[in-house]
């Protein structure tokens, strides 16, 4: 999709019903519906940006998430077309009559997974004896860390992108000789000059560092993975905002309570009905996740009889991202947001509901939660969510981490 600085939102609105056959609104920056008149630069929080855009996906909330990013344009989905079979398939229901929304937020981790580019990594080594040691009496909000290492080159330039970006741009500037950068490593130098002129985000700067992991199909579609703990809050409500399940924790949520089922007869009963909603759903998605079927050791039903795995194998990870660990990158957002998954049914039950994380979600976050879920299915359908970020605690980057990587995640 191409999307011009003169372009009226009328005609952004066109395309994406054109390519996805939905209706959307687009906002101002003051949050309001913008008119159809409006043009689209006018409405970008981002500043120096490079038109034309030429966004690439074929998923609509990938779109939406792209637009607010790299644009700071906030789009909001009105309607889905159900009617044809395509659209049946995106909103993962066939034949829905109402929408129900299940709701996660609070302190949620998302996680980059990538491989620094080689060309990249090769400059960065030969960056890093250019680098001037710590500076004393520093601000202590700039970054003033010894470069010793590919990771910590890595975060000195990534603070260029992030909450003080001027300020670390100047310590970038008089940490480093920039004719000397120049002349030893072009390819990070014309990124830096960039940076400045442009005001990149960290998004953007990512695009140009790094390669990112690459899913299977039906799975997530870009490299960010969240992860929902104990703490986090969850709620459901119907699309006339009635409560199907009031705010709670997701670790109230998950509890195993022996008292809602009056006999033990009965709770064998449900593990069965688990257990085959399980299998049934590994089936189906058995080449892109890969999962294993399960037995009554691995499922835990919650009050609401809902279903949480942690399966022996989840990998939705393309396999060559797993066969060579060198130059792996893993970016912790530590964001607080919410994200919103969508579900069209005639009627909600929580027996069709169930979470998936990977094997090793808790030792990959150090996490001493209960509860730490990585995906959401209903009725056998993968469900992708969408996500409103707030703000975040802070972004952490490790590089060649082997207990911080895609692979120690997925295989450790």
């Amino acid at each position: 999709m191409r999307i011009l600085a003169t372009m009226p939102v009328s005609e952004l609105k066109e395309l994406i019903k054109e390519e996805f056959n939905a209706s959307v609104d687009v906002y101002t920056t003051s949050g309001n519906i913008a008119g159809d008149n409006r043009k689209i630069k006018a409405l970008c929080s981002n500043e120096n940006i490079a038109w034309p855009i030429n966004i690439e996906t074929k998923n609509l909330t990938l779109l939406k998430k792209k637009l607010a990013r790299e644009l700071g344009l906030n789009i909001s989905i009105v309607s889905e077309n159900t009617d044809s079979q395509k659209s049946a398939e995106k909103s993962k229901i066939k034949n829905p009559n109402k929408k129900f929304t299940i709701k996660i937020g609070g302190r949620i981790s998302k996680y980059f997974f990538g491989f620094v580019k080689n060309e990249i990594a090769e400059e960065i080594e030969l960056a890093i004896p250019l680098c001037r040691q710590s500076l004393e009496n520093s601000d202590p909000l700039l970054y003033n860390e010894d470069i010793e290492t590919s990771q910590d080159f890595l975060r000195f330039f990534l603070c260029n992108t992030l909450e003080n970006a001027k300020e670390d741009q100047a310590n970038f500037r008089n940490r480093i000789s920039i004719s000397e950068f120049e002349n030893a490593c072009p390819k990070l130098h014309e990124l830096f000059i960039s940076i400045e002129n442009e005001n990149w985000n960290h998004f953007q700067l990512y695009d140009a560092l790094f390669e990112p992991i690459k899913f299977k199909e039906n799975s997530m579609p870009e490299a960010f993975i969240p992860f929902f703990e104990s703490d986090a809050s969850i709620e459901i409500f119907d699309d006339e905002n009635n409560e199907i399940l009031p705010n709670t924790s997701l670790e109230n949520f998950s509890e195993i309570t022996a008292e809602y089922y009056s006999t033990d007869t009965d709770l064998k009963e449900n593990q069965i009905n688990a257990i085959k909603l399980t299998n049934d759903l590994v089936k189906k998605y058995s080449k892109n996740f890969e999962l294993n079927e399960i037995d009554d050791m691995s499922i835990n039903l919650n009050a609401r009889n809902s279903i949480f795995i942690s399966n022996s194998m989840v990998n939705p990870v393309k396999d060559k991202y797993l066969e060579d660990r060198k130059n792996a990158v893993t970016i912790e957002h530590d964001d607080f947001a919410d994200y919103y998954f969508q579900i069209h049914a005639s009627e909600f039950s929580c027996d069709k509901l169930l979470f998936l994380s990977y094997p090793n979600a808790q030792d990959f976050r150090e996490s001493s939660s209960k509860t730490v879920l990585n995906y959401l299915f209903y009725d056998n359908e993968l469900i992708l969510p969408e996500e409103k970020w707030y703000r975040d605690k802070g972004i952490t980057l490790k590089y060649e981490d082997i207990y911080q990587d895609i692979d120690f995640l997925i295989n450790a």
